[in-house]
C-alpha cells in the first residue's frame, strides 16, 4: 500500500469513527430545602463523580436581587467540575430583600461594619441548608466548605464557630461585626480560613478587614489572607464597578486550592 493510500485509508477511518463520548457539561439545577416550615430557593451543581463528595456553600452578600446571578452561576459549575457538590442559597427568601439597593455598585454607599441586618433568620436559613446536604447521599457531611462575600462571610463564620461539620470557609471583602467577634471568641473549634480582599476596597476600609484578620489569627493558627493592590470591593463580580479580571482569576484559583487542601 502507498503511503498516499495508507494517509487517505487512516484519515477515512478516523472521520467515519464514532465520536468518543465526554462528560455531560454541568449546569446548575434549581431546587428547595425547609428552614422551619418555609421553603427556601437553591440552585445546585452535581459533580460527575462516584461515591459521596465534599460540598460547598455558596453564601451572597448584600446586592440588589439578581446581582452577580451569571458569576454565581458559574462558579456552581466550576466547583462541581472540582467534584465538589455545590449549593447556592437564596438566604432572603424568609425576609425578603434587604434594604441594599446598589450595594456592591456605588461606591458611595459606605458598607459600614456595625450595620445591623436580620443575619439571626439568615444563620438560621443558611444552618437549614447544611441540614439538607447532611439528609443527602450524594454529600460527605463531615466534610462541608463555605464560600462567603462581604456580609455573607459574617454569616458564614458565625455557622462556621458552632458546626464542628464546616473545615473551611472561604471570604471574599470580609468585615467584623461585634456578633461575629462574640461568636468566634466562644468557638472551641474553629476551621481554616482564607480571606480574599481588594487593598482599595472603598465600601470596607483597611482598619475593618485588619479587625478581621487579627480576629481569626487568635483564633485559628491556620489563617490566610491574600490582598489586591488598588483592587475594589465586589472585585470579581463583571456588573459591579470594581471589576477586575485578573484578580478574579488569580481569587478563584486560591479558592479552590484551598478547598483541595482541606475538604479532601
Amino acid at each position: 500500500m502507498s503511503r498516499w493510500l495508507l494517509f487517505f485509508y487512516l484519515t477515512l477511518n478516523a472521520l467515519l469513527a464514532p465520536a468518543r463520548p465526554t462528560l455531560a457539561q454541568i449546569k446548575p439545577a434549581n431546587g428547595q430545602f425547609l428552614s422551619e416550615g418555609r421553603a427556601i430557593d437553591e440552585f445546585h451543581c452535581v459533580p460527575n463523580a462516584s461515591g459521596p463528595r465534599p460540598a460547598i456553600i455558596l453564601i451572597h452578600g448584600c446586592g440588589p436581587l439578581g446581582f452577580g446571578d451569571d458569576e454565581y452561576h458559574e462558579m456552581c459549575a466550576s466547583l462541581a467540575e472540582h467534584s465538589y457538590y455545590a449549593m447556592f442559597v437564596e438566604y432572603y427568601s424568609r425576609t425578603g430583600q434587604p434594604n441594599c439597593a446598589q450595594f456592591a455598585n456605588d461606591l458611595e454607599n459606605s458598607l459600614a461594619a456595625r450595620t445591623p441586618l436580620p443575619s439571626a433568620i439568615y444563620i438560621r436559613t443558611i444552618s437549614a441548608a447544611i441540614e439538607s446536604l447532611q439528609a443527602n447521599d450524594k454529600i460527605d457531611s463531615t466534610h462541608i466548605g463555605l464560600l462567603a462575600f462581604a456580609d455573607g462571610v459574617c454569616d458564614a463564620l458565625t455557622i462556621a464557630s458552632v458546626d464542628p461539620d464546616i473545615r473551611a470557609v472561604v471570604g471574599y471583602y470580609p468585615f467584623v461585626t461585634p456578633r461575629l467577634e462574640m461568636f468566634v471568641r466562644q468557638a472551641k473549634v474553629f476551621p481554616s480560613t482564607l480571606m480574599l480582599r481588594g487593598e482599595g476596597d472603598s465600601r470596607v476600609s483597611g482598619s475593618y478587614a485588619r479587625e478581621m484578620e487579627d480576629l481569626l489569627s487568635q483564633h485559628q493558627g491556620d489563617h490566610q489572607v491574600h490582598t489586591y493592590s488598588d483592587v475594589e470591593h465586589a472585585f470579581n463580580f463583571h456588573e459591579a464597578r470594581g471589576f477586575d479580571p485578573v484578580a478574579t482569576k488569580d481569587a478563584w484559583s486560591r479558592a479552590i486550592a484551598f478547598f483541595d487542601n482541606h475538604l479532601r
